[in-house]
Order: C-alpha cells, then structure tokens, then sequence
C-alpha cells in the first residue's frame, strides 16, 4: 500500500516522508467522553513532586508550575496542585478567611457552596466547594461556569492546595474523588 501511494500519487499526506506511513498496532485509549466526563474506564498516571505525588487522567495536559506545583487540564477541566505556607491559625477558620478572599481573587463569580472538614489519606483536610467562571479561553473568549473541589490538605511544615474543576454538568465527581484520595506526601 505504502508503494500504491508513494508512486500512484493518491494525495494522501501522512506527514511524514516520502509518504510514509505510521502503523499502529492498537488504537490510544480514549480519556474522555465528548461531554468531558472522565470515563470509568480512564488510566491514571501518577505524578511525583518533590514533597509530594498524585494521581492525574492520562493525556491531560501537564504544566509544571513555580514552587513545586503542577497543571493538569483537558479541555474545560483540570487539576492543580499549589503549595503554600501551613497556616499558623485552625484549617477551617484559614479556609474560610483567607483561603475564600483568595479564592475570590482568583476567579470570578464565586458562589461558595460549602466548606467542610474531610479525611484522606494523606490527613486531616477541608474541602472548599464553589462555583465560579473559567478563565477566558485563549482562542475564543468563551468562558464556563466551573463546580470546583479545594482540598486543603496540611503536612508538616506545608500545606498543599488541590484544585479540581470541571465545567457544570460534567460529571468527574467519582474522578475527582479518586485523585484527591491520591494525594500523598513524600516528605513532611
């Protein structure tokens, strides 16, 4: 077939040389639905920081990020991990003082929907749940309003921040679960 295209002329362009083609000898696994569900059937990949290391779905984009911290994110959806300062003041009264002011900053619309205590593997943590919109996309403006999971998650000297949001209506909540109860520390 490579010989029918290469002196046939079919017009056909693989983008590589000489009309080469790429076999592949089975099809990449699908992530993600058209809606933006992560399917049941996802592979996970773990991502190690130097303090600490997480589950993320393969072929999310990945972006490192200063200080330790990392990006994941497939269209309208993503993961985030930031690490800050441990506060020297109770996690609730952090997460509802300064954690929500710099949320507020952070995003627009900020509907709070609750803020609770949670335990995860990692510890003793708070889930803040609100809405907000996206950021402008890059390409044509558009924004979404996203349902976002905030872990606050202490350690010994740091505290790491995960971020996991998916526009409304998209259904990642047993993903996002499973990612947050990822979350470990390598070193306290």
């Amino acid at each position: 077939m490579v010989a029918f295209a290469v002196c046939c002329g079919t017009g056909i362009s693989t983008g590589h040389p000489a009309g080469v083609f790429a076999a592949r000898a089975t099809p990449t696994p699908v992530t993600r639905t058209s809606s933006g569900d992560i399917p049941d059937t996802a592979t996970y990949l773990r991502y190690r920081g130097k303090v600490y290391s997480i589950e993320y779905v393969e072929g999310w984009v990945q972006a490192r990020l200063t200080g330790d911290g990392v990006r994941m994110s497939d269209i309208d959806s993503f993961e985030r991990v930031t690490l800050a300062a441990r506060p020297s003041k109770p996690l609730a009264n952090f997460v509802n003082g300064l954690g929500l002011a710099q949320t507020k900053r952070e995003y627009q619309r900020v509907v709070k929907v609750s803020a609770k205590p949670i335990k995860l593997p990692a510890g003793s943590a708070t889930l803040l749940v609100f809405k907000a919109r996206s950021a402008p996309d890059p390409v044509t403006g558009k924004q979404v309003t996203l349902l976002v999971d905030r872990y606050y998650v202490p350690g010994r000297s740091r505290m790491a921040v995960i971020t996991l949001a998916t526009p409304v209506g998209v259904d990642n909540v047993d993903a996002f679960r499973r990612i947050a109860h990822s979350f470990t520390w390598s070193k306290r």
